[in-house]
């Protein structure tokens, strides 16, 4: 059976309810996992990238507020490229995020070849059921 290893304390992580996935998972990979929380200085990088920054936070579904949001970015490894659009692999992470870090809404996102999940806290309500949407800008459209 495979199990996160969330790299930031290093703690091995798995949950009955990991296993059916997971056993899918088993038949195809043998590498765990893993997700690591980017330091703010990482996700400040990331953010600064016009493609990662086309899907953003625009409301708050808890209080409605549309602005001052808080950014948390994952690393996301182990997760081959043909899997990383996957349904299952997306509610096993999603799962994880939700229980481990108790962050409500994620959006996927590639960069560079690498794998992330994006979420964001309301700053007002202290959230994380954001809701994101696309941002159209001169840049984006060029």
């Amino acid at each position: 059976m495979h199990s996160f290893i969330h790299t930031k304390n290093g703690v091995q992580l798995s949950s009955p309810a990991y296993q059916t996935v997971q056993q899918e998972r088993e038949n195809q990979v043998s590498k765990p996992i893993q997700i690591r929380l980017l330091s703010e200085q990482e996700t400040a990088k990331l953010m600064n990238t016009i493609r990662f920054n086309f899907l953003s936070p625009t409301r708050c579904i808890s209080c409605g507020n549309t602005s001052g949001f808080e950014r948390q970015v994952f690393w996301i490894g182990g997760v081959p490229k043909a899997e990383q659009n996957s349904d299952s692999i997306h509610e096993l992470i999603a799962y994880h995020l939700k229980k481990s870090h108790g962050v409500e809404s994620v959006f996927f996102k590639t960069q560079h070849n690498k794998f992330y999940v994006d979420s964001a806290k309301c700053k007002r309500c202290a959230s994380t059921m954001i809701e994101f949407d696309i941002e159209f800008s001169d840049e984006v459209l060029a």
